[in-house]
């Protein structure tokens, strides 16, 4: 089976009446080395708050994140 590296975007929410859920969501993004991704994934992670988050509430956490993923279908 063949993998690649996938983006994906994380988010972490804490407010009141819970602790905390989370979600991933694919970007549809595909890098074939760890390290194309991970630099990718680095640079979005050092974005200012002010700048990657408008309109989200503050208890809202983003964190872009790499994931092997199969090459061809949707399954490993």
């Amino acid at each position: 089976m063949k993998l690649v590296w996938g983006l994906y975007l994380f988010s972490l929410v804490s407010g009141l009446g819970f602790e905390r859920s989370h979600s991933i969501t694919d970007l549809n993004e595909s890098f074939f080395s760890i390290d194309e991704c991970v630099k990718v994934a680095k640079y979005l992670n050092s974005i200012p708050f002010s700048e990657k988050q408008i309109g989200l509430e503050r208890g809202t956490g983003l964190r872009y994140i790499c994931i092997a993923k199969a090459a061809r279908g949707t399954t490993l």
